[in-house]
């Protein structure tokens, strides 16, 4: 668990507990914050990041969306790109099994854009 994660769990549980707000001290100085907009905040900041596959997988099993880093295992050469994989059996698929020749080192959730509001 990185540290983005065990900040989540303590203000969840803080939320749960019926906490609004979360006391932050700085020397002499403090505030008050409101949990949720701080909670979204890293949540989204979470998600909207490249995850490294020996940190965790993509939670579920079938196709999804996502931009992978992949390296060439003969070549080295380290390259990006989005495509539309297929995670089962602990094996990442583009229509074939591609591990024979590529690592996934890293993947980021493919997020639909908001729908633009005039």
């Amino acid at each position: 668990m990185n540290e983005i994660e065990k900040a989540i769990n303590v203000l969840k549980e803080l939320n749960s507990t019926g906490h609004k707000k979360f006391e932050v001290v700085r020397g002499t100085c403090y505030a008050y914050i409101e949990i949720e907009p701080v909670l979204k905040a890293l949540e989204q900041q979470l998600n909207d990041r490249w995850i490294p596959v020996a940190e965790r997988l993509p939670n579920r099993d079938g196709n999804c969306n996502v931009y992978v880093t992949i390296k060439h295992i003969e070549s080295g050469h380290v390259f990006s790109e989005k495509m539309r994989w297929r995670f089962r059996k602990f094996q990442w698929y583009n229509g074939k099994n591609i591990s024979s020749c590529y690592e996934v080192i890293a993947w980021m959730p493919e997020k639909t854009p908001k729908p633009f509001t005039p």
